[in-house]
């Protein structure tokens, strides 16, 4: 007896629309003497991340300030890349079910 192969039909089915994605804008850093945005970051060199909130020039909200050190691709000139980002607040920051300095909150009888 001879068995049947079914064909599994992968990706969007036939007929379905496109689906628009938003455009957002992105303004690239750029070197402060010749103005090329084609850098490299330099190895290294780990970014530093500030951890605090605000708004940016924008007016979009942020969470964390992250300077990368660069070089210039174009001049060689080194600067600074300043960039704001929203990031979401990571799971490891504040463990579940611990209150604040790592105490166990009042009222829990967890440990008897």
């Amino acid at each position: 007896m001879k068995r049947r192969t079914v064909k599994v039909r992968v990706g969007r089915p036939k007929g379905s629309k496109n689906i628009m994605a938003p455009m957002v804008p992105v303004e690239l850093a750029h070197c402060p003497r010749c103005g090329s945005t084609d850098r490299q970051r330099i190895p290294g060199r780990s970014p530093r991340v500030f951890s605090h909130g605000g708004l940016n020039g924008q007016g979009r909200p942020y969470t964390a300030v992250v300077w990368r050190h660069c070089r210039c691709s174009q001049c060689g000139q080194r600067f600074v890349e300043r960039a704001y980002e929203n990031r979401l607040p990571s799971e490891d920051a504040h463990p579940p079910g611990r209150g604040s300095r790592g105490r166990q909150p009042k009222g829990r009888d967890d440990e008897k």
